[in-house]
């Protein structure tokens, strides 16, 4: 492949698959057919035709993009309030990227797009000026020039150039890949790809042209003398690196879109039976083939002749109705893995941030408040000022699911007598815990042969007479 301004860095291209894989799941079931092969494989010896339609039958079972909308919407319950900056900076805040948005709506869809895609980008970028040479700062509001943010997604950020300077990590240039609108004949308009190259003190817009070749299209100065660009990492993992910390809930819903679409298929095959003849007169009497209809005679050419209709067992529907309840409850447990304690985070941490949880998404949302104190000082070094901005994201959200029953719960239902042991066990095979190819009957008669002499008959309510019994 020629190494173009528009060519990926090896940092873009280990995300990318997830990154796309997030994208489709976010986009939907037309979003995950559009991708075809990518994501739901064409099967051995199935035609084009075949599979085509049973991609139109597949449909997703959206859980992956509920739980990000869910999740990401738990810190804006209450908006973002920011201290320590000057008016200017926050009349800014009502519109900070310049398209209507306040800082607590950029900062929900920055968040949603973390959590999906395990991080993103905050750039902080200044208007060009139409003005020749030194300007005032009267001149720039009279223009109605002011810092405004981009959020840059990471399936757009094709290339970071960045080293360490003193300890410090030093970003030299970055490749941005946008598109824009060309006008045709008419009302029609093209989409195009452009790629926007940010360094220190200026920056560069590509495009191709004629002959498919990358060019210098227009270029100018930036007066700040730095990348202004701040990552938000859900898990960091390197320099402008991180694991997506619902990546186990995407792969699973993934599966379940591959095995959904097998079971609606199987579903169509077995609801059309197939019609067995044996024989039966197949031609009329001029050589031309029969068909057979609800208004047709049906002679045979023997007495030992047979007309009838071959129905599925039903066998594989039932299996694969197992299967997706299986994963249906696997997906409900990962739903919830935002909402688990964070063991990587230190209580001094947990301190320092002032959050009053230790979940991983408070992790996570701690990782948006410095990102955004960040852009908020790069914001303030764009007109000359020095600022030490506080953000505060509200963090009293719910960390338990309500319509979600922790390994905790079913276990003191199920001691308490609640519950059978049997159904403790099918739930617990569903999320995953015991194989599902073993009956819950013979699950719980197996641990109930190894109980030890002596403790078949302790008190549910509670384990120290488990104990008692044991001694």
């Amino acid at each position: 492949m020629t190494d173009t301004v528009r060519t990926p860095d090896e940092r873009y291209l280990q995300m990318q698959d997830d990154v796309s894989l997030a994208n489709a799941l976010l986009g939907g079931s037309n979003a995950m057919r559009e991708a075809k092969n990518m994501f739901l494989p064409q099967n051995e010896a199935e035609t084009d035709s075949k599979y085509a339609r049973r991609l139109i039958r597949s449909f997703l079972y959206g859980v992956f993009e509920n739980t990000v909308d869910t999740m990401a919407g738990k810190p804006f319950a209450k908006e973002i309030s920011v201290q320590g900056v000057p008016e200017g900076i926050m009349a800014s805040l009502g519109n900070i990227d310049r398209q209507g948005r306040d800082i607590t709506a950029f900062a929900c869809d920055v968040l949603q797009h973390t959590l999906a895609k395990g991080m993103t980008y905050i750039l902080v970028d200044f208007p060009q000026s139409p003005l020749e040479g030194d300007r005032s700062r009267q001149q720039e509001q009279d223009l109605g020039l002011s810092p405004y943010w981009v959020h840059i997604k990471p399936e757009n950020m094709l290339g970071i150039d960045f080293d360490y300077e003193n300890g410090s990590l030093v970003v030299h240039s970055l490749r941005v890949l946008e598109t824009y609108q060309e006008r045709a004949e008419g009302f029609t308009r093209t989409t195009k790809e452009q790629v926007r190259v940010i360094y220190p003190n200026s920056f560069e817009v590509w495009r191709k042209a004629e002959n498919q070749e990358w060019k210098l299209w227009d270029e100018g100065l930036r007066s700040i003398g730095k990348v202004t660009l701040v990552p938000v990492y859900s898990k960091q993992s390197g320099p402008f690196m991180s694991k997506n910390v619902l990546k186990p809930l995407m792969e699973k819903n993934l599966e379940h879109w591959q095995s959904s679409s097998e079971q609606r298929n199987i579903l169509h095959v077995a609801r059309v039976p197939l019609l067995f003849g044996k024989m039966l007169q197949t031609h009329d009497t001029d050589g031309n083939a029969l068909k057979f209809t609800t208004d047709s005679m049906i002679t045979a050419d023997s007495g030992d002749g047979d007309l009838k209709y071959v129905e599925h067992s039903g066998k594989a529907i039932s299996s694969g109705e197992k299967d997706l309840e299986t994963l249906e409850s696997q997906m409900e447990a990962l739903g919830a893995i935002l909402l688990q304690p964070d063991e990587t985070r230190t209580a001094t941490e947990q301190r320092s941030t002032d959050f009053k949880g230790n979940s991983k998404l408070h992790t996570v949302v701690g990782n948006l408040k410095s990102s955004l104190e960040q852009a908020l000082v790069f914001h303030g070094e764009w007109i000359g000022l020095k600022i030490e901005p506080e953000v505060s994201i509200f963090t009293e959200f719910t960390l338990i699911n309500p319509d979600f029953m922790s390994a905790k719960d079913l276990l003191e239902s199920k001691m308490g007598g609640l519950i059978s042991h049997e159904l403790y066990i099918q739930i617990l095979q569903r999320r995953g815990v015991f194989p599902t190819d073993i009956s819950a009957e013979e699950i719980a008669a197996d641990a109930m042969a190894d109980i030890p002499e002596g403790i078949e008959n302790i008190n549910p309510e509670g384990f120290e007479d488990i104990d008692s019994a044991a001694e």
